[in-house]
């Protein structure tokens, strides 16, 4: 899941297309707009950094080849 944005007191997250809410004090303190989230064995969810920095690398890399 993606973090896409903030609404009051719920993240809005996208999953294989479509939306889910999700209470922000479910979230670890560090999550953000754009981090990518996964449930571990406990149910717990954390911040998947590996896959949100390969996300965000491969947006900019997009994104500089859109605007060359």
């Amino acid at each position: 899941m993606i973090i896409d944005r903030f609404e009051g007191g719920r993240a809005i997250c996208e999953n294989n297309g479509s939306f889910v809410e999700i209470d922000i004090s479910d979230l670890p303190p560090e999550a953000s707009e754009g981090d990518v989230i996964e449930f571990d064995e406990s149910g717990k969810l954390f911040v998947d950094r590996q896959e949100t920095a390969r996300r965000k690398k491969r947006i900019k890399d997009l994104m500089e080849k859109l605007f060359k």
